[in-house]
């Protein structure tokens, strides 16, 4: 059951993508580079990649909600796998972010959910339409 919806899939990837980026500071753990880095970087990776996705918080709107729900997935597993993989003493954010990045892909919905959303592949495809001639009304 896909109980989260796009706008509220934007606030979660969105704050959890910054949290990501803050962590390390706040967890004071920058002087682990590599379980600061790999936070780092999946928190930039999940704010550009939701910059770029085609629902009610993206600016660019090149990427599917299917294709964005497959990477935030893939993201997950890697930062859940990528500590224990690497040998790294610490892993509980690493953990948790992974968690909510594989959950949050789990129960969101596939369609933006604003009402008369038509996408932006349905205005390329609306804007080729309209090149065409319409076909004369039919009378039965």
């Amino acid at each position: 059951m896909k109980i989260i919806n796009t706008k509220l899939r934007g606030l979660i990837d969105y704050t959890s993508g910054i949290a990501m980026i803050l962590t390390p500071w706040i967890g004071n753990f920058t002087s682990n580079t590599m379980a600061s880095y790999l936070l780092i970087i999946t928190g930039i990776i999940t704010v550009i990649h939701s910059l770029a996705t085609d629902y009610e918080f993206g600016i660019v709107n090149q990427i599917g909600m299917k294709k964005h729900i497959k990477i935030d997935m893939l993201l997950g597993i890697l930062i859940v796998l990528l500590p224990m993989i690497l040998n790294l003493n610490i892993y509980i954010p690493h953990l948790i972010f992974g968690t909510i990045k594989l959950v949050a892909g789990i129960l969101t919905q596939n369609n933006p959910s604003y009402k008369g959303y038509q996408g932006y592949n349905y205005k390329k495809f609306e804007d080729s339409y309209n090149k065409f001639e319409k076909f004369p009304s039919m009378k039965y």
